[in-house]
C-alpha cells in the first residue's frame, strides 16, 4: 500500500510540474516576480528649470517588481528601485555642475497587454511611484536643500516575452526637489529602459 501511494505522489509531482514549466509566468499562481536592470537619462523640469541650460545627464535603476495577475490581460506591478536621477546644472560660464539624486522607489503601475502573441506580448503601464531620497551629491559636496520625498506618475511602453523583458519608462516629479525656497520649481523628469528577467 506504501509503495503504492509513494508511485501515485511520484506520478502527480511529475504532472503538475509538467503543467507549471508549459506556463508562462504568472500564470501559475496568479502572480510572477523578477528583477530589473537598466540605464536612465534624467532632467529638472519646471517653470524654473526651462529657464536655465539644463542637460541630460545618464543613470541607473535596479531593484525587484512583484506582478499580480488580474485576468489575461490586466495586471498589476509594484516593486523596490534603486534610481538615480539629477542634471547637469549652468554654473558660471563655462563651468557646470553635475546635481546628482539617488532614491529608493515604489511604483504602483497598472499593465494591459496590447498585442497578445504565443511568444510575445505588447504591454503599456501606467501609474504613479513615490521615492525616498538616500543621497544627493555634487561637485562641491553634499547639499542639504534636496527634498527627501519625490512623487509623480510613471508610463511606459514594453514587450514581454517567456521570462525577460524590456521596458521604456517616463517618470515626472510632481515636487519640486528645492526646498530652500518655496517658489522655486524643480522637478525630476526621467526616461529608463530597463531589462527584466522574472522567476
Amino acid at each position: 500500500m506504501k509503495i503504492r501511494h509513494i508511485i501515485v505522489l511520484i506520478l502527480l509531482i511529475h504532472n503538475s510540474s509538467a503543467l507549471l514549466l508549459s506556463q508562462e509566468p504568472g500564470e501559475r499562481t496568479g502572480r510572477s516576480r523578477g528583477l530589473y536592470l537598466g540605464m536612465t537619462t534624467s532632467n529638472f523640469a519646471g517653470s524654473d528649470a526651462s529657464t536655465a541650460d539644463n542637460k541630460f545627464i545618464p543613470g541607473f535603476s535596479l531593484g525587484f517588481y512583484q506582478d499580480f495577475m488580474i485576468n489575461h490581460r490586466y495586471s498589476l506591478e509594484t516593486g523596490l528601485l534603486l534610481t538615480s536621477k539629477g542634471s547637469r546644472l549652468d554654473a558660471v560660464g563655462d563651468l557646470y555642475m553635475h546635481q546628482v539624486l539617488t532614491y529608493m522607489e515604489v511604483p504602483v503601475l497598472g499593465e494591459c497587454k496590447l498585442i497578445q502573441g504565443e511568444k510575445s506580448n505588447f504591454v503599456v503601464v501606467g501609474g504613479g511611484f513615490i521615492g525616498l531620497k538616500l543621497l544627493a551629491f555634487n561637485e562641491v559636496g553634499f547639499p542639504e536643500e534636496i527634498n527627501s520625498l519625490d512623487v509623480g506618475v510613471d508610463i511606459g511602453l514594453g514587450v514581454r516575452f517567456r521570462h525577460f523583458s524590456y521596458r521604456v519608462d517616463v517618470k515626472r516629479g510632481f515636487l519640486s526637489i528645492d526646498k530652500s525656497e518655496p517658489s522655486l520649481d524643480y522637478k525630476n523628469l526621467t526616461f529608463s529602459l530597463l531589462v527584466g528577467i522574472s522567476f
